[in-house]
């Protein structure tokens, strides 16, 4: 933070630590050292949660509430899912919004994550202002 001196800071998990089974609390704690540092100075925040894909339903919703607990702890704006307008179109319908690799996006499902995302990240903008 110190080299860069960013005005605000948006921090987001990747989904590869829910891939690779990474427990909800573990992640937390990492996340939550991120933010206090990015944070520093009083710096405005964004946490951008995600979704977890597949697992059991204890471990999905251990998932979904790191997100609004780390937000609350620092006085962050939350986007508490960056792919839910994905996850809204039904699956037979959500190939053109998809990679060959039916999990990252296509050009035209980053656009509706930056349709979702963008008035958060204004939000933002308008706390380091």
């Amino acid at each position: 933070m110190r080299r860069h001196r960013p005005d605000a800071v948006m921090v987001e998990l990747g989904g590869n630590d829910m891939l690779r089974r990474w427990q909800p609390a573990d992640a937390e704690a990492n996340l939550d050292a991120i933010m206090q540092t990015a944070g520093s100075g009083g710096r405005p925040l964004l946490l951008v949660g995600i979704h977890a894909p597949a697992g059991q339903p204890e471990w999905r919703r251990a998932w979904s509430q790191i997100w609004p607990r780390l937000a609350e702890r620092h006085g962050a704006l939350l986007l508490q899912d960056l792919y839910a307008p994905l996850a809204q179109v039904p699956a037979p319908d959500r190939a053109p919004l998809l990679l060959r690799d039916g999990v990252h996006p296509s050009a035209q499902g980053v656009s509706l994550i930056v349709q979702h995302l963008g008035p958060v990240a204004a939000q933002l903008v308008e706390r380091a202002a």
